[in-house]
């Protein structure tokens, strides 16, 4: 977490618990951040009268605290965002396929694959056809034909 999530964070929560103190959020934080204790605000109240410390200043002292407890039991969100994104990705990649499909393959795949992940493949064509006993000649043209749809220019 950063130090500027942080303090939007503890905005936000002002802005929702305390509206009436988000006027003077911006001094308050200018005020700490010089240094003086947390609950002296620059209102010249606070510290001393423990029922006039606002809000803000209190978020501004633990806003890290709750910054790190959310990013640490948001991970498991965080995955969900990824997976969600990953299927978007996958479903949008497929639609390019399909489509250079239909286009008969011609020209390069929507995709280019790097030279090793190609390589993998080729290999995985060569061991599947001696499996099978599929011609040599024929392998290697699969192969060509995977270099030239799938590789880089």
């Amino acid at each position: 977490m950063n130090e500027m999530f942080e303090r939007e964070l503890a905005r936000q929560i002002v802005a929702d618990t305390a509206p009436e103190e988000l006027e003077f959020f911006d001094e308050i934080v200018a005020t700490e951040g010089a240094g003086q204790a947390a609950g002296e605000s620059f209102l010249g109240f606070g510290g001393g009268d423990a029922g006039m410390v606002m809000l803000t200043s209190f978020l501004l002292t633990i806003g890290k605290e709750i910054a790190e407890f959310v990013w640490e039991n948001g991970k498991d969100a965080a995955g969900q965002f990824v997976k969600d994104s990953s299927q978007a990705v996958r479903v949008a990649l497929q639609q390019k396929l399909d489509a250079w499909l239909k286009g008969k393959t011609k020209g390069k795949a929507p995709v280019v694959l790097q030279t090793d992940r190609i390589l993998s493949l080729a290999r995985r064509v060569e061991v599947a056809g001696h499996g099978i006993k599929v011609p040599e000649e024929n392998v290697v043209k699969i192969n060509e034909w995977i270099f030239s749809k799938f590789g880089e220019e």
